[in-house]
Parts: C-alpha cells; structure tokens; sequence
C-alpha cells in the first residue's frame, strides 16, 4: 500500500497516457481560462482529482524555464488537492511575463473548478 501524504503528487494523481489527455481535450466537462493559463475539465470516478500539464517547447524553449513551471503548477495542485472535486484536470500554459501574474492566473483556475463543482452540487440537489 502507498503512504500518501496529504501534499505529495504520487503517480496515481497525474495525467500520463496519450489517450487521457485526448479524452480531455475532445470531450471537456468545462474549461476556464485565466491569462496565460488554459484548464480544461473531465469528471472522473476515482474519488480524487488528477492532473495533466502541457508546457510547450515553442514558449518557453530553455528546459529550466519549463520546469520551473510545472512545478509551480503541481506545487498549487497540491495545495489545492483536498478541495478539488473528482476530476481529471488539463492545464495548458502559454507565454507570461510576470510570475505574479501567472501563479495568480493559476490560483484563480483552481477556484474556477471549485466553483463550477459547488454549482454542478447545488443544481443536483435542486433536481432531487
């Protein structure tokens, strides 16, 4: 059994194989958007949310510059993780210029997912 700690980002939480990502892309629950950051949605039947990051080469062309990005989306993935509904998670990044600027772009998009799932909850319970 895995020991999983309330931050970490094991395997089981991440968007690895072509066919998840295209599954996403093709068939989003909701998308939000956010400056520089792109997200889309797809409910999932895991009982937690996964993630998937997409850093193209054409905007940020030095390795180290991607790097740092992904990490700061996993970093806020984590953070945010306990509140997240089910949901498989694509975040797709284009050029920014301020870091500020991106980390609250990406702060807002994690608030996007919650929001949108409180409503999904809220219009379930007023159909029932």
């Amino acid at each position: 059994m895995e020991k999983q700690s309330r931050f970490c980002f094991p395997k089981s939480r991440r968007l690895t194989e072509k066919y998840q990502f295209d599954s996403i892309f093709k068939y989003p629950d909701y998308r939000t958007s956010r400056g520089s950051v792109r997200a889309k949605i797809s409910a999932n039947d895991l009982g937690y949310p996964r993630l998937g990051i997409i850093v193209a080469k054409r905007q940020f062309s030095r390795a180290v510059a991607r790097n740092t990005v992904k990490r700061e989306i996993r970093e806020g993935f984590r953070m945010a993780c306990s509140q997240l509904p089910s949901v498989d998670i694509v975040i797709q990044i284009f050029s920014f210029k301020k870091r500020k600027q991106f980390s609250q772009s990406l702060d807002g998009i994690w608030q996007d997912i919650m929001l949108e799932q409180s409503i999904q909850r809220e219009a379930r319970e007023n159909t029932h």
